[in-house]
């Protein structure tokens, strides 16, 4: 259990060091931003181009990984789907579900972790994490989400422009570049490659604190009945559906990248959560929902990582 602590520690207590920070004026919302916007636009970018163009291309791209995460995430959001459906909950409640049940932080809560536990699949479970996030279960929740606005634009169009937006963004180019250095074979200098280690191992701290800082200032009301239904099934339920699809045999993996899965769908879920529901009208129960899991999260993940250490 000391074991467990010690990797599970450092992570939360520079969110927590963040919180109090932010909370007594020392760091304010715009500057928590701009250091966000330096981990999403730079440090991730580095890390993520340094650890592809370095590896084998089956390294990075793990078809049974992609295929059991993405199966996990999409098994997670139909029951969502489905169980706020039967309740009565409008379409609008129901992508907010989606997305707060099946995207989880993996770039700024889960490489920082997994930089602790196995640094040396951290920056490949990152890359094929936000393929399948970014390219797949995220996407669909902003089409849900626009349906549920009455948007007169097709489902299939909306898809479109989504994936279109996420294709410009840094870390995606920054992986479509370090995948192309590996099919023409080019190896970067090693004083790029030190370059690029040294920017991308300052992402974890600050994406940390880049956390913990966004938590201060919430907008703390909503339904916290639906809140704690997603809280739920993004601590609890994601993660139960990962051990389970892990036990498909054509879907198995090796140790180290079972536990990366299902520590990935243990997280809280992604920093802008509140930020794509926007417009929605329940940007209250997207904080409730992300304040609460960041905030179980301690006592779900530190249980779930002693209980993978155990039963290794």
């Amino acid at each position: 259990m000391l074991t467990v602590l010690s990797i599970i520690f450092p992570v939360f207590a520079v969110m927590g060091l963040a919180y109090v920070v932010v909370l007594k004026g020392l760091f304010d919302q715009a500057e928590i931003r701009t250091l966000g916007k330096y981990v999403l636009n730079i440090a991730f970018p580095a890390m993520l181009f340094n650890t592809v163009a370095t590896r084998d291309l089956s390294d990075v791209f793990n078809l049974p990984y992609l295929a059991a995460y993405a199966l996990i995430g999409l098994i997670t959001g139909a029951i969502a789907l489905v169980v706020l459906s039967a309740q009565g909950e409008g379409r609008a409640r129901q992508a907010v579900g989606w997305i707060g049940v099946n995207s989880p932080n993996s770039a700024f809560i889960g490489f920082p972790l997994l930089s602790f536990i196995s640094p040396e699949i951290a920056g490949t479970v990152l890359a094929m994490n936000f393929l399948v996030e970014n390219f797949l279960l995220v996407p669909i929740g902003l089409v849900l989400l626009e349906s549920a606005k009455g948007s007169q634009t097709s489902p299939l169009r909306l898809l479109g422009r989504t994936v279109l937006a996420v294709m410009k963004r840094p870390m995606v180019i920054a992986l479509w570049l370090g995948l192309f250095a590996v099919l023409a074979g080019l190896h970067p200098p090693q004083a790029l490659q030190r370059l690029l280690d040294f920017v991308g191992a300052s992402a974890s701290a600050v994406a940390l604190f880049c956390v913990g800082g966004a938590l201060v200032g919430l907008p703390l009301r909503g339904n916290r009945g639906l809140a704690g239904q997603i809280t739920v099934g993004k601590l609890i339920v994601h993660p139960l559906i990962a051990i389970a699809v892990l036990s498909i045999p054509v879907l198995a993996l090796a140790p180290a990248l079972q536990v990366a899965m299902i520590l990935s769908a243990a997280l809280p879920m992604l920093s802008l959560y509140t930020v794509l529901v926007q417009g929605t009208g329940e940007e209250g129960v997207a904080s409730l929902a992300m304040l609460w899991a960041n905030i179980g999260s301690v006592v779900t993940v530190t249980a779930l990582l002693w209980w993978l250490q155990t039963a290794a």
